[in-house]
């Protein structure tokens, strides 16, 4: 017989960073309103300086 196959839990985790639409705007060269309106993006979260992938996988893994 198979063992069944399946997700058993979510971990998230977010960056204290957050860079906005201007800021993305001026480091793509893309205007703004085209970030907001076209793209759906008023700002994201970005990894910090000296945090790593893994960081922030282990980050995401531990309990809340």
């Amino acid at each position: 017989m198979i063992p069944p196959v399946g997700i058993v839990d979510l971990g998230t985790y977010e960056p204290k960073r957050f860079m906005t639409a201007a800021e993305i705007s001026s480091a793509a060269r893309i205007p703004e309103d085209v970030i907001v309106e076209k793209f759906g993006l008023v700002g994201k979260h970005v990894a910090g300086d000296g945090e790593h992938c893994s960081d922030m996988c282990i980050a995401a893994a531990r309990p809340v």
